[in-house]
């Protein structure tokens, strides 16, 4: 639908004869994308959808700080990895590949600026969930350039790839979802338990 048309409301949408309910159709991008969660993101229909819905989806504050601790315990792990290359000997032989191997090393840390991490998320999952667009939305979404709140600008790849974010990607998962999945199992399985129980010693039971 272009959004620069007026849209009718979703009961008005919905064919009369209700043969066939073509939620592409009838659902404009902002009402499909309304409906998703950081955990549960709704199904990816174009570049446009999917940059609106990342740029807006609320970031839960549990994967903010999975995220931001650890990338800060990569990057230090990589620098602590690099000083000991270095301490190795400056003068025997191989100093100068452990130079070399040590500043490779240091090229690849860079921290992610607390103005930016929920930006970095954002586009990471972003990056992630292109990945089921058609593949000439999927282009558009990969040269898409964005400018984080400290001016640095970056593809969503070149993102992901500069921050090696791959190496930390169980990070961006929502524990909290997990966590709520587990609850509900255990309380499932408890009133399992309770119902067999009380099945077992009621006296209707037949023999």
């Amino acid at each position: 639908m272009d959004p620069q048309q007026f849209v009718p409301a979703l009961t008005e949408r919905i064919p009369y004869d209700l043969g066939a309910v073509d939620l592409r159709a009838i659902t404009t991008d902002d009402e499909h994308n309304a409906a998703g969660s950081y955990a549960y993101p709704p199904g990816p229909r174009n570049a446009r959808q999917a940059i609106a819905f990342w740029l807006s989806c609320p970031v839960p504050d549990g994967v903010m700080r999975s995220v931001g601790a650890a990338h800060t315990r990569l990057m230090r792990e990589r620098q602590e990895e690099a000083n000991q290359v270095l301490a190795r000997g400056a003068l025997m032989p191989g100093a100068r590949q452990r130079r070399v191997a040590a500043e490779s090393l240091l090229d690849r840390v860079r921290f992610i600026d607390r103005r930016n991490l929920r930006s970095v998320i954002r586009i990471a999952k972003l990056c992630e969930y292109a990945g089921d667009l058609p593949e000439g939305e999927q282009e558009r979404v990969y040269a898409c350039v964005f400018v984080l709140d400290t001016g640095e600008a970056l593809t969503p790849v070149d993102l992901v790839e500069v921050y090696d974010l791959t190496a930390i990607w169980s990070a961006f998962e929502d524990n909290r979802e997990r966590r709520d999945q587990a609850q509900y199992e255990a309380i499932v399985e408890t009133r399992n338990i309770w119902a067999r129980s009380v099945s077992s010693s009621s006296p209707l039971r037949p023999y």
